[in-house]
């Protein structure tokens, strides 16, 4: 078990490494002058994790240094909308471990104080998708401090997707107004 976990560790090391290089200087992108949105869905983390031979949660964790990278080059890019799609209302039914990994990586990286003040630098406001209801409240109440802390911004504007569905936002529409 040893070597495997060692061999583990390398090869998290390795895509850690490829990751931040492919991300360090941004990738030539020739964006149109009518591109406004860049919509991700963040899929396959768990999938390429375990392609590599790691354990599938981190995935997650390396998503999130991709997830950087996207945001910085967006930047260069002049790409003025960001939307992350990271965590779907059907995730919740995911093992019970997975789920608090991932709502520990949001927690994280969220309250991060770097976070925040790349934010704050870009003018960017930061607003969130989804319920949250469902949510920790340690992710709730940093989301919240983001929102509340970039809402007089407009010069660029990242959306988090974070617990959320389309079908949900449609069924608690249509109790809501009914």
């Amino acid at each position: 078990m040893g070597l495997e976990q060692g061999q583990s560790s390398q090869s998290l090391e390795y895509w850690l490494s490829s990751i931040e290089s492919t991300w360090r200087e941004t990738p030539e992108f020739n964006v149109p002058e009518n591109f406004k949105h860049l919509a991700v869905i963040c899929d396959g983390n768990r999938r390429s994790a375990k392609e590599k031979g790691l354990d599938p949660w981190q995935g997650h964790r390396l998503g999130i240094e991709v997830i950087k990278g996207i945001m910085r080059a967006s930047r260069n890019w002049s790409i003025k909308h960001l939307t992350f799609w990271t965590w779907s209302t059907e995730n919740w039914k995911r093992d019970e471990g997975q789920v608090g990994f991932v709502m520990g990586l949001a927690a994280k990286h969220l309250a991060d104080s770097e976070t925040l003040k790349t934010l704050v630098e870009n003018r960017t406001k930061f607003t969130h998708l989804g319920r949250k209801d469902r949510l920790p409240q340690g992710v709730v109440t940093t989301i919240d401090n983001l929102e509340r802390n970039t809402a007089g911004f407009n010069d660029r504007f990242v959306n988090l997707a974070l617990d959320y569905g389309g079908l949900d936002e449609i069924s608690r529409a249509t109790a809501k107004n009914c």
